[in-house]
């Protein structure tokens, strides 16, 4: 095809779709509980994403890795396995060598419906062939559920251990070197039960755990938050929760020290498992939700502003259980959210991929009582006749955005008699790729969506 561009014209009738829509998914398994747990963008783009497999309810599992390019085609999986052990993985990050750390817990299987693992960690290189792996705890049950590469080499990991002394568990803290040999461990906590959820290095060099505990706080669990130095010795500790039972799951160091709280959802269920402070200072944040969506559960995403204001809130999800465990910026703009899906809650899942988009809401629809006022015909190579129609005295908008939400073309702006109007677009100033023809009309809005091919 030459260098010139053919526009695609489809129409969309009674959907609501976004700029934060779905860019691309990716679905990644087979025939089994494959449920994915943390994404990572590689410094080629691409993407990781790790979990674990169970074959069967109360059978052992093993773990699995997914690499992937940037639109989401597999590059390559491995899948770790032992057959006679439970193998759990809840973190990966890509390492500044292009390998793979990953952290979970290993336990064995001795025949009985329960098991007692050991934290977990696994070192691969950049094809996910294992360079090292470890074990770390005593007889009782060690978890790592956090893992991050540190800023001087090795590794930060935090998870639970049980305290003898309590008879309980506490937060855990380990610190190991590049070939994963520990070099300093360190627990938080008190009688009850705590565990750390995630892990982040500061730029101070020390770390922001958080998760949950049980002795202190308001409720019967709450919020924990621990910032120690560089040896993992206590800065200070907070709780935050309400009566109920409140549990962290992601913690970050911020660009800023503002301070609010928020809270997102409806009258089910719902759980944020992973935030991450944007690039303009906003927040996204994923999960899951049983107060919206399609599903039992359902992908739920929330973006906010600098003080947690929802910029927009949109859900994921084919009828079944759907979760979002991890979500990122992507260096390209917008997010990459990991996490499973499945068609319907009694069937077995898949790790999953959602590339989306960010900032503005393009709805798309189509006034069931109002005649359509857009339509876009006299198809060409390079342009297109917009034709768009106002049935009375008032202010107009006729833009075209791209699926990142950014305006790329003005049609039309300002007060309009009544009447019909032709414009004709010039579509060879954009790249290939999907876009939205959107009016906005005294309270009316309709789009079109055009694929132009280059």
């Amino acid at each position: 095809m030459d260098k010139k561009s053919l526009v695609l014209i489809a129409l969309f009738v009674g959907t609501v779709v976004s700029a934060q829509s779905i860019l691309w998914t990716g679905s990644y398994g087979g025939s089994y509980y494959d449920i994915g747990c943390s994404v990572d963008q590689c410094s080629d783009s691409g993407f990781v994403i790790a979990g674990y497999v169970q074959y069967s309810w109360m059978d052992t599992t093993d773990v699995y890795l997914v690499r992937t390019k940037s639109n989401g085609d597999t590059l390559w999986t491995r899948l770790y396995s032992t057959r006679n052990r439970y193998e759990y993985i809840y973190s990966v990050q890509e390492c500044s060598d292009g390998g793979f750390i990953m952290s979970g817990n290993m336990g064995d299987h001795n025949g009985n419906s329960f098991y007692i693992p050991n934290l977990y960690l696994i070192r691969t290189n950049s094809s996910g062939n294992i360079l090292w792996e470890r074990t770390y705890g005593g007889t009782w049950w060690e978890n790592g559920y956090s893992v991050q590469e540190c800023l001087g080499g090795g590794f930060i990991v935090t998870g639970y251990i049980f305290s003898s002394s309590t008879n309980s568990y506490d937060v855990w803290l380990l610190r190991v070197n590049a070939n994963g040999n520990e070099m300093w461990n360190r627990t938080y906590g008190g009688n009850g039960w705590e565990a750390g959820h995630s892990v982040a290095q500061c730029s101070d060099g020390g770390f922001i755990v958080t998760g949950v505990t049980g002795s202190f706080g308001a409720g019967r669990y709450d919020i924990y938050l621990i910032r120690t130095n560089t040896n993992g010795d206590t800065s200070w500790t907070r709780t935050y929760g309400t009566s109920e039972d409140d549990e962290g799951y992601s913690a970050a160091q911020c660009s800023d020290d503002s301070l609010w709280t928020k809270m997102y959802g409806g009258g089910g269920d719902d759980v944020g498992y992973s935030v991450k402070e944007c690039t303009d200072g906003k927040f996204i944040i994923t999960g899951d939700t049983r107060s919206f969506g399609a599903g039992w559960s359902d992908v739920y995403l929330i973006y906010t502003d600098t003080e947690g204001n929802k910029v927009w809130t949109e859900t994921y999800g084919y009828g079944g259980n759907d979760a979002g465990k991890s979500v990122q910026e992507c260096a390209e703009g917008g997010f990459i959210v990991g996490g499973y899906t499945s068609p319907s809650i009694d069937s077995t899942c898949n790790f999953w991929l959602l590339r989306v988009g960010k900032d503005i809401a393009i709805e798309e629809r189509r006034d069931a009582v109002i005649k359509d006022r857009l339509t876009v015909s006299g198809l060409s190579m390079s342009s297109s006749v917009i034709k768009y129609s106002v049935p009375s005295f008032c202010e107009i908008s006729l833009r075209v955005y791209d699926l990142m939400g950014r305006e790329v073309a003005v049609i039309a702006d300002g007060r309009h008699n009544k009447g019909s109007y032709s414009v004709n677009w010039d579509s060879r100033s954009v790249s290939a790729g999907v876009y939205f023809v959107i009016l906005n009309s005294d309270g009316y809005k309709e789009s079109k969506k055009i694929v132009i091919i280059k």
